[in-house]
Formats: C-alpha cells, sequence, structure tokens
C-alpha cells in the first residue's frame, strides 16, 4: 500500500530542516583561485614576532668558516706586507713592522677572533617588526636581539671588536632592485642586492601555498587525510619524484598547516609546520605559530626556526618613509647594480644621497 504525501507536507517538512548544504569539491584549480585570491587580498602587513633560531654547528660549516677567515686575513697580511716592502727599512724589521700594522687594525677578522661569536651564535633569540608593502615590493625588518650578551661574551671570551658580529641587532630595508643594511645605531647603511624571495616568504607564513606549486609544471595528486584535512603532493613530471606535500586545514580557506619540499633526489630541503589560525579581518585567516627548518646544502646541516607571533595587521596604511633611511645617513655600497637602483628608487629626489 503506497503512503500519500501532501506537497504542503513536502514543503514544511523541507523548510524545517533548512537547505541542503553541499561542500563543492577541491581541485587543483579551485585551491590556485583560492589561494591566489589570499595573495591578493593582502596588500599590506606589519608583523611583530619573535623568533628563536638555531643553526647548525656541524664540523664542516665550522671548518669552511675558519678557511675562510684564514684566507681573509693572510690576504690582509699580504697587503700590509706589500706596503712594508716600500719601505726604506732593513729587511729583517719588515716582518716586524707587518706585525705591528696587523695589530693596529680594527679587526683582522682572525679565526681566534671570531670563531667564539660563531659559536655564540648557534642559538639566537630575538624580536621582530616587519612592515611590508605587497604592491611596492618593499620589507622593513627591524630586529632586536633579545641574548643576555653580557653572559655570552663572557662565556665564549668575545673580545670587544667581535661584538658587533655578536649582536644581531639590526635592520633591512629590502626591494627587489636592493638591499639596505642599517646598523644598530642607525649610522650607516650598506647598499647590497635586493631580492624577492622575503616577499615569498611572508605569504608562506601566512599559510599560503606558494603560486609556482600550482602552476601546471608539476602533476598535484589530491586526496582527503583521516582528521578531514587534505593531502596535496606534487611530482616531478620527467621521473614521477615527489617534490612537495602540502596539508590543508578544511575550511575556512584551504590554507597551509604543512608544507614540505624535496630535492630531486628525495631529501627534505625545507619544512614548514603552521598552526593556531585566528580570524585577524574579513575573510582573512593567519598563523600566530610557526615552525620552519632548512637545509644549508652539502653536509652544512640545517637552520630552524620558531615564530610566534605577538601581533598581525593585514593591510595597515604603511607610509613610505617605512622603507626609507634616516635622514643623514652614511651609505656604501657593495653592489653597483643595486646603488643604481637605490639612487632611482621611487620617490627618492636625485642627489639626496
Amino acid at each position: 500500500m503506497m503512503l500519500a504525501v501532501s506537497p504542503s507536507l513536502v514543503a514544511l517538512l523541507f523548510s524545517a530542516a533548512g537547505p541542503i548544504q553541499v561542500t563543492p569539491a577541491v581541485t587543483v584549480e579551485t585551491l590556485r583561485a583560492e589561494h591566489a585570491a589570499h595573495a591578493a587580498a593582502v596588500h599590506s602587513l606589519l608583523v611583530v614576532e619573535v623568533v628563536e633560531t638555531h643553526n647548525p654547528r656541524t664540523p664542516t660549516w665550522e671548518a669552511q668558516t675558519r678557511s675562510y677567515l684564514e684566507r681573509r686575513a693572510a690576504a690582509e697580511r699580504a697587503r700590509i706586507a706589500a706596503d712594508a716592502a716600500e719601505l726604506q727599512v732593513p729587511d729583517s724589521e719588515r716582518r716586524l713592522v707587518t706585525e705591528q700594522r696587523m695589530r693596529e687594525q680594527p679587526t683582522t677578522d682572525l679565526a681566534a677572533e671570531y670563531m667564539p661569536v660563531w659559536w655564540a651564535n648557534e642559538n639566537e633569540r630575538t624580536r621582530r617588526r616587519v612592515a611590508c608593502d605587497f604592491a611596492g615590493q618593499r620589507l622593513r625588518l627591524e630586529q632586536r636581539d633579545l641574548r643576555d650578551l653580557t653572559q655570552l661574551r663572557a662565556q665564549f671570551g668575545i673580545v670587544a671588536e667581535q661584538d658587533q658580529n655578536l649582536d644581531s641587532t639590526r635592520t633591512l630595508i629590502i626591494t627587489a632592485g636592493y638591499t639596505l643594511l642599517l646598523n644598530r645605531d642607525d649610522t650607516m647603511a650598506t647598499v647590497l642586492r635586493g631580492g624577492t624571495s622575503s616577499f615569498a616568504e611572508r605569504l608562506e607564513l601566512l599559510g599560503i601555498i606558494p603560486a609556482r606549486l600550482l602552476d601546471g609544471r608539476f602533476p598535484v595528486e589530491l586526496s582527503d587525510n583521516p582528521d578531514g584535512s587534505i593531502n596535496a603532493r606534487g611530482a616531478l613530471p620527467d621521473t614521477g619524484q615527489v617534490i612537495f606535500e602540502l596539508t590543508l586545514r578544511r575550511e575556512p580557506g584551504h590554507h597551509m598547516t604543512h608544507m614540505v619540499q624535496y630535492s630531486r633526489t628525495g631529501e627534505v630541503v625545507a619544512d614548514l609546520e603552521l598552526s593556531d589560525y585566528r580570524h585577524v579581518a574579513p575573510g582573512v585567516w593567519a598563523p600566530f605559530h610557526a615552525e620552519t627548518s632548512r637545509r644549508l646544502g652539502g653536509s652544512l646541516g640545517e637552520r630552524t626556526e620558531t615564530h610566534e607571533v605577538a601581533s598581525l595587521e593585514v593591510n595597515p596604511p604603511l607610509d613610505g618613509s617605512t622603507f626609507e633611511p634616516p635622514a643623514g645617513i652614511g651609505v656604501v655600497s657593495m653592489d653597483p647594480q643595486a646603488s643604481e637602483a637605490y639612487k632611482n628608487r621611487p620617490g627618492h629626489a636625485a642627489g639626496r644621497d
């Protein structure tokens, strides 16, 4: 016997239950569009964070550092010896003159002076204030050393001439064309080569998938994890070797919680873990805890960092002066092309520097 159901009863049942929610299928294309939208929504960023850094203290890196310092000292000694050779003094006294002038140098970068700093900086702890203008490709990083430097000087026997290498307090202004490295008291700036990696890293620390991983060059396989998160695995098209693995939050926004990148030989070259996601602006979520590790190549080991975000503002107004050095600061250049980019930077009056 078939039971008749009136149309009005059907309508009543559906109105009481509410509309049926259908979750759209996640595909590589939808992820690409979603994360492109995430990146486009962040025009500027202001972050205050505490960063714990562990630098590897491997025999290979220590030996390479010591060898480099010894070569620098030898080159300086050779230069001074050449100058001494022009003096009208007996040959027996030229060595004494060379040694005296070496001692008169502000710092000779000898391994005996610098290596204690290298050991002391195995573990660093800094407070960073990062202002990033993504549209203008400008970033200012103000870094302050939080360690007890007096205790480190005594513990490792660090000489006064190496204090500037011990203290990691510094300010960096980074653009695509040049980088400015400001000293601790903001009296001198060095112009170095610029780059865009810092902007990409900031987006990754927001949980945004790097665009290059989803641009089609790598076949990507998606799967569901038992906890409801999504796994995305990319491989090299020629060998099938896995080149990256991503773990994504299901909702909201499918942000990253884990990214592992591999070399062509399958070695892990970078690892990023993100957690403590918070709602920071309409439609914008960001992680407040990050752990990173990156291999330095060969047998040098890996550098690890832990980021604890104290505050984070999305799209704050950033004045152009944020990315300028203090007026009257001395500027020296280490790269001709970077120097030209610095002199011709937008909004800069020619001849001011």
